[in-house]
């Protein structure tokens, strides 16, 4: 076998950046066959050489083909190609010896050698049959990874004849986002602040080859603070004169020049908006050809194919129609009123804001704005920031609405007005009720946005008392918005906890959503309905949901990433429940990264978790924790702290950190399904079955089923049970435990008592459970170890503990005990270390916990009353 190793160095030049983590994920998949399709300028190259970068890393000898000449022939081609391979030495031969594409294949199949092999500018080979030789090459070595980039659609050109593992990558995947351009500044030691990343990613539309100028614009600049309007200038400069030399000069785009001019008005050209706009005949034949020199980008849509021109090679266009006196504006205006006739509202609204015709912009928002966040979410935060102040005067809303989106890129304002049942009922008797509980609402997002989940749960309930009163007698004032505001309702809830309420609203928004044929709507609220049964453990109800959700096509890659994170939690969650850790990760993978404001991460920390610590893999779950401590720290909410905290008392557990789940143990309420299972859990790992038992009790099971955690609880209860020689009532509840297991089908639940108990039970259980046998025929083993190492103390230290626990002083118990200060704070040192802890409060809670100290109210014998509530 060859060594891995890169074969960059040698024919690729060091970028000035790297592409974001983002799209390197996306090559990183490990997909055999990607296509890379762009026109220049977007950062295929980058990309590429990225991917090469880091073969080493992943195992793979990396292989870079840069572009050939224009025109050359596939011999010649493959003889480049194998020039390459022999000198990152994935080639048992010689390149003369293997120059056919026959002679490489078959060299890479004998060898069996793992490479990364990126080939560019493909579309420069004249021969058809390089498509097909390349997708042999990939069928036939099952250890190569191809990644070509291409322009145009001369080769590659239909995605559906793909297989469905090879991967496509075009324009719109390729540009950066707002949120990704900190991050690319950054690593260059480029500070900028939020207003210049939204100039910047205004200006250059994302597109690579923009940004680098920006980069080195913007680290050409002094650093005052009101630098803004210099940065404005001098990138706007440097971006018209890229334009002009490199792209409107280019010898196979002059010819193309006044259909360039005339369509520039359109953000986007068909061959139907190109003949409104006055190109006249030919359009067709115009739009292909600036595709082939790497200029348009073509994408296919429900109305048909369109084409798009780089932002900035737009803005350049637009001048000189200025120059040519074609009025740019009016040109807009008119083109916006076309597409508002032909109901194509976001190209409508786009060019509205280009024409600067602000009454026309407000009127097509307020009109359409559904749909534009469903599936426009990143137009309608440009227009929203674009809009001059006095707008803002006569429409108060849209401040509201501009706050909104500023913090999805994280810019959080938490404060939020007050309003008590009356004050908003008050509101809700405006002429605008529509507007008025827009507003209010948008209050409730601000107030979760910024992890006041149960504040924002409080006031949502009272404005869903305000609007079931609204909807007797003014329904059609607010049938626009309802889907959406019962879809941000369900969310709220089920951030705080509260998910009979969230399931509620959240039917409720599918069935408006789908009826309303608001896609987006309906997929956010399927996805997230089928989490709340993912957390309750009813894994068909999560099947139904996600049969739901799969039902409606993704929205658009601004809001996508946000819509899709209940479903894959959900989908996460229950693979897990089954011990399916492959189908968990792939959910859980899709999830990463998450968006800058993901506001279920406390769920995707809460799965991320489970399955580390399922996979044997605790410390991996703490360090997930640590990444979020700040966010933990801020959620204002008993059940995120209560959901997050019993999966680190968890993980502490399966870790065998005995003393530090016992501190979080002892402060953590049993209040919630989940802090119930942890706790006991606790009890019973570290030996106090009376006090597993007790908390196993404390949830009312039956009035608020969770059916997983329920499961847990009868489990560790048997265990319990069991340890104290209670076998009878550990048979009746191993029966009631299997019986839940084989309605649901939750093998994990199992993984969390000892194996050995389980084969014992199964093994005289009068009926068999088909769950247990299932996880018994598995290779999974004990989740938890069966008890934790109990801390040996001396006796001079068991001295000082019993005297912390009667509340002495360090001076005291010295005198008492006749030594020196020094050396009761010498054993007390030694105490807390031992038993893990830094106060005497959590050395007194971990020692009694241990045993070492009796419990506080402690009770051998359990009420018989309190058994009723399983």
């Amino acid at each position: 076998m060859i060594e891995p190793r890169s074969g960059l160095e040698s024919c690729h030049t060091q970028m000035a950046a790297r592409p974001p983590l983002r799209l390197s994920a996306r090559l990183g998949r490990d997909n055999p066959f990607t296509v890379i399709r762009s026109p220049h300028g977007f950062g295929k190259s980058a990309l590429a050489a990225e991917w090469v970068r880091s073969a080493d890393a992943a195992g793979y000898t990396g292989v870079l083909v840069p572009p050939p000449p224009a025109g050359i022939g596939s011999e010649r081609f493959w003889r480049l190609v194998a020039e390459r391979l022999a000198a990152a030495g994935a080639l048992s031969t010689t390149p003369i010896d293997a120059t056919t594409y026959p002679a490489i294949r078959d060299d890479l199949i004998r060898t069996g050698s793992p490479v990364r092999l990126a080939l560019e500018r493909i579309d420069h080979v004249t021969d058809p049959g390089i498509e097909e030789q390349i997708l042999d090459l990939v069928e036939c070595c099952d250890q190569v990874r191809v990644v070509v980039t291409v322009v145009g659609r001369t080769l590659f050109g239909d995605p559906f004849a793909l297989d469905p593992t090879h991967d496509l990558l075009g324009g719109d995947d390729l540009l950066l986002r707002r949120t990704e351009l900190r991050g690319l500044f950054a690593a260059g030691g480029i500070t900028v602040h939020s207003d210049e990343l939204d100039l910047v990613h205004r200006l250059t539309g994302g597109m690579w080859s923009l940004v680098e100028i920006a980069r080195a614009v913007t680290d050409g600049l002094p650093s005052p603070v009101d630098r803004l309007p210099l940065l404005e200038g001098r990138l706007a400069e440097s971006i018209s004169d890229h334009v002009r030399t490199t792209v409107l000069a280019a010898p196979d785009v002059v010819a193309h020049r006044d259909f360039l001019v005339s369509t520039a008005t359109a953000h986007t050209i068909s061959v139907e908006t190109a003949q409104f706009l006055g190109s006249g005949t030919g359009a067709a034949r115009h739009l292909a050809a600036l595709e082939a020199s790497g200029v348009a980008d073509y994408r296919e849509t429900t109305s048909g194919p369109q084409w798009q021109i780089p932002g900035a090679a737009r803005r350049e266009l637009r001048s000189i129609q200025r120059a040519e006196r074609m009025d740019p504006a009016a040109r807009s205006t008119r083109l916006a009123l076309h597409h508002r006739g032909r109901r194509e509202y976001a190209a409508a609204v786009r060019c509205a804001m280009e024409a600067e015709n602000w009454p026309l912009t407000v009127e097509l928002v307020e009109e359409h704005w559904i749909g534009l966040v469903g599936a426009h979410l990143d137009l309608l935060r440009d227009v929203l920031l674009m809009l001059p102040e006095h707008v803002f005067d006569t429409n108060p809303g849209f401040r509201e609405a501009q706050e909104l989106v500023a913090s999805l890129d994280g810019d959080v304002r938490a404060g939020t007005q007050a309003h008590d049942l009356e004050e908003l009922r008050q509101l809700a008797s405006a002429d605008d009720v529509g507007k008025t509980v827009g507003i209010v609402t948008h209050q409730t997002l601000m107030l979760r946005l910024a992890g006041r989940y149960d504040a924002s749960a409080d006031l949502t309930r009272q404005i869903r008392r305000v609007v079931s009163e609204v909807l007797v007698t003014r329904a059609d004032d607010l049938s626009e918005i309802l889907p959406f505001l019962r879809m941000q309702w369900g969310l709220t809830f089920q951030l705080a906890g509260d998910f009979t309420e969230s399931t509620e609203v959240l039917r409720l928004a599918y069935l408006q959503g789908s009826a309303r044929r608001l896609a987006y709507i309906a997929r956010n609220a399927a996805g997230n309905s089928a989490l709340n049964w993912a957390l309750a453990g009813e894994p068909e109800r999560v099947s139904e949901w996600l049969d739901l959700e799969r039902a409606h096509p993704p929205a658009d890659d601004a809001v996508e990433p946000l819509i899709r994170i209940g479903g894959l939690t959900a989908r996460a969650l229950t693979a897990l429940d089954r011990l399916d850790f492959a189908t968990a990760q792939a959910a859980l993978d899709q999830l990463d990264p998450l968006p800058v404001v993901a506001e279920l991460w406390p769920f995707v920390v809460y799965a991320r978790c489970r399955h580390a610590v399922a996979a044997g893999h605790p410390s991996r779950a703490l360090t997930t924790l640590a990444a979020v401590a700040d966010k933990r720290q801020r959620a204002e909410s008993g059940f995120v702290r209560s959901l997050l905290t019993a999966v680190e008392i968890e993980a502490h557990l399966a870790a065998g950190s005995g003393s530090r789940a016992c501190l979080l143990a002892a402060r953590t309420p049993s209040d919630t399904p989940w802090s119930v299972v942890a706790v006991a859990r606790t009890h019973l790992i570290t030996g106090n079955h009376h006090s597993a038992i007790t908390t196993c009790r404390r949830y009312d099971w039956l009035g608020t089923p969770f059916t997983r955690s329920h499961l847990e609880a009868l489990l560790i209860e048997t265990a319990a049970q069991h340890a104290l020689g209670r076998v009878d009532r550990a048979t009746q509840l191993w029966r009631r435990a299997c019986e839940l297991a084989d309605r649901t089908g939750i093998r994990a639940a199992f993984a969390g008592v000892p194996h050995d108990l389980v084969i014992a039970l199964e093994e005289s259980a009068a009926v068999p459970s088909e769950t247990a046998a299932d996880y018994l025929a598995s290779e999974f083993t004990d989740q938890y170890p069966s008890a934790l190492h109990r801390p040996e103390l001396t006796e001079r230290e068991k001295a000082v503990l019993d005297r912390l626990a009667d509340g002495l002083s360090a001076p005291a118990i010295a005198q008492e005990l006749f030594v020196s200060l020094s050396t009761v704070k010498t054993q007390r040192t030694s105490l807390y270390r031992k038993l893990g802890a830094h106060s005497r409060r959590e050395a007194l809670a971990v020692a009694r916990e241990f045993g070492l100290l009796p419990m506080r109210d402690h009770a051998d014998s359990i009420p018989r009353e309190r058994e009723s509530g399983w």
